[in-house]
């Protein structure tokens, strides 16, 4: 509220998924909150949501090729805002959100999901998220990790750096040093 997070306790726990989950599974979550603004008003959501898992196949993305489930979430929901002030409240229906979720086993989070806003029957995309952790080759080379402690500062650094460094052993060292440039 204003900037400031308040907690708020769900009438029951948003069911991401229901598992198993297999090809045409379904399974409905409802939730509801509200918060009472001391002097204000209130404000509550209900919400609604319905899963069902409409497809199966290959799910081809730079991150890698996978076996996926797609699961389309429809989630209806409605404000109610009330004001002390006018000793009434209004009910505010919102547009529907669809999500389409591409899952594969072990991958925990969705390997890619489209969020839509559905508007008299069609959906709107407004939201694209993928897995994409590919290595970046950099063109250079990876040293190996050590176990000598090493400290590098001030940072930034201007005109004079300081190194320590923790080594009980003779050898001889070599620090190099990378522009983000």
């Amino acid at each position: 509220l204003n900037g400031i997070p308040i907690p708020v306790p769900y009438s029951s726990p948003e069911k991401i998924y229901a598992f198993p989950l297999n090809y045409n599974h379904r399974d409905t979550s409802e939730y509801a909150y509200e918060v009472e603004i001391p002097g204000i008003g209130y404000y509550g959501r209900q919400a609604h949501k319905t899963n069902h898992v409409d497809g199966w196949g290959t799910l081809k993305t730079s991150f890698g090729t996978f076996d996926a489930l797609r699961i389309r979430s429809v989630l209806k929901a409605s404000d109610t805002i009330a004001l002390d002030t006018f000793g009434r409240g209004v009910r505010i229906p919102l547009p529907d959100e669809v999500k389409y979720k591409w899952v594969a086993k072990n991958h925990g989070m969705p390997l890619l999901e489209i969020t839509a806003t559905s508007f008299f029957g069609f959906e709107i995309p407004s939201r694209v998220v993928y897995r994409d952790f590919k290595k970046i080759d950099t063109g250079i080379e990876e040293s190996q990790q050590s176990s000598i402690s090493t400290s590098v500062y001030p940072n930034p650094a201007s005109e004079i750096l300081i190194i320590e460094t923790e080594l009980n052993r003779r050898d001889d060292l070599r620090f190099e040093l990378y522009s983000s440039d």
